[in-house]
């Protein structure tokens, strides 16, 4: 359980990596992310199968500002839910659903403390990977989650500062942070699943820039 907890924890940094390298740094070019977003993490075992089931839903508003060019808002939501089984000590993956893409703005709706989040999304075109037969097929799938904050308001801050004799990097980034309980359903594949309490959620805010100059 922790090491699955670990995975998503490295999961959620990757998005961001590839949230900000989405628009690479030229010379002398500066820009801005900030957003609020939420993640969430279910996980069940159905003794009668002997299936593992693990669900991650997360979801950002964001707006990013490059230059040149205006600050552009956009709404991004990100599902996975992930099946397995154990034969001894043997672990058997089954089945993987996925969807990762943009949504309009109005399908996620946080509160500005950080204190409530509902997701409310229908007819997104996800993929799922079948590990028996091996293959790929179009599934749709429909999301209504929402999240209560559980915990206080904490702050972490860091900045990265790279010199060399071809250029130089300033990075900061500043969050906030919330523990909170998720809720909800999910439809995938013709599969309604019903989400009690989840095992882990947060509610976040984040806002990062970099500054990249290289020399001549």
């Amino acid at each position: 359980m922790k090491k699955t907890l670990l995975s998503m924890l490295a999961l959620i940094v990757i998005i961001g990596l590839m949230l900000s390298m989405s628009a690479p740094a030229l010379a002398g070019e500066v820009y801005h992310l900030k957003g609020n977003g939420v993640n969430a993490y279910w996980y069940e075992y159905d003794i009668s199968t002997g299936v593992y089931t693990e669900i991650n839903v997360s979801g950002q508003e964001s707006v990013y500002n490059g230059s040149p060019g205006r600050p552009q808002a956009k709404t991004y939501v990100g599902i996975q839910v992930h099946q397995y089984r154990y034969e001894g000590y043997e672990y058997i993956p089954l089945s993987n659903v996925s969807y990762w893409g943009y949504v309009p703005t109005e399908c996620l709706i946080i509160d500005k403390n950080l204190a409530a989040v509902s997701l409310i999304v229908e007819g997104l075109e996800g993929w799922k990977w079948d590990y028996i037969t091996e293959k790929s097929t179009v599934v749709s799938l429909d999301v209504d989650v929402s999240w209560t904050a559980t915990g206080p308001l904490s702050r972490n801050s860091y900045r990265w500062h790279y010199r060399s004799s071809m250029s130089m990097v300033n990075y900061r980034y500043q969050g906030k942070n919330r523990q909170a309980t998720a809720q909800g359903s999910v439809c995938y594949d013709g599969v309604s699943k019903i989400l009690g309490a989840s095992s882990w959620a947060s509610i976040f805010s984040a806002r990062e820039g970099q500054v990249v100059v290289n020399r001549k």
